[in-house]
C-alpha cells in the first residue's frame, strides 16, 4: 500500500455501491484488529500446505524459482495471444 491509497479510497467512496462500502469497511476494521478474514477456501489451502511441510512435500528455492518462471511465461504467452 502507497500513501496514495486512503487518497484514492477517498476520491472512488462516492461511486462505490452501499455493499462495496460496507465491505471495505469491515476489511479495514478487521485488518486493523489484526483479524484476518479468510475464505474457505484460503483456510484449506493454508491447511493443504501445512500438511505437505509436515510431509516434506516442500520446493527448494530452485525448484520454486524454476515452478515460478515456468507459469509466467505461460501467462505471458497467454496474454500476448488474447485479443
Amino acid at each position: 500500500m502507497t500513501t496514495k491509497t486512503p487518497d484514492r479510497i477517498v476520491e472512488l467512496w462516492p461511486n462505490l455501491p452501499e455493499a462495496a462500502r460496507a465491505d471495505l469497511i469491515k476489511r479495514a476494521e478487521s485488518m486493523a484488529a489484526g483479524i484476518v478474514d479468510f475464505t474457505a477456501e484460503d483456510l484449506a489451502g493454508i491447511e493443504r500446505g501445512r500438511e505437505d511441510f509436515k510431509h516434506g512435500r516442500t520446493l527448494s528455492a530452485e525448484q520454486f524459482d524454476s515452478n515460478m518462471d515456468a507459469f509466467m511465461k505461460g501467462l505471458r504467452q497467454k496474454s500476448a495471444r488474447a485479443p
